[in-house]
């Protein structure tokens, strides 16, 4: 398996994770709201990119937009687990 598609993934999800969080700590959000604006962010950035993870392990796809919401929507929760990792090493540091 190729680590192309998984290194995309990442990049974008680290994309995602700091610009929700600037525009959380912006608008002061906080709670589930932050989980939609990380889904806005992440499809909004794959829409834009065209980058599609279907598309990357080349699984053919009808209709591209399909592609770019489910590859939004996956590191849009990326995102959020990247934001638990590096809370978790932030925690510790500080220990």
């Amino acid at each position: 398996m190729e680590l192309q598609p998984l290194s995309t993934v990442l990049v974008l999800s680290v994309l995602v994770e700091m610009v929700t969080n600037t525009i959380k700590s912006i608008l002061s959000i906080r709670g589930n709201k932050s989980r939609i604006i990380a889904i806005i962010v992440g499809v909004v950035l794959c829409l834009s990119t065209q980058i599609g993870i279907l598309h990357k392990l080349n699984i053919a796809i009808y209709y591209d937009f399909i592609d770019y919401l489910l590859t939004g929507i996956i590191i849009s929760r990326g995102s959020h687990a990247i934001h638990d990792i590096s809370s978790m090493f932030k925690n510790n540091k500080s220990s």
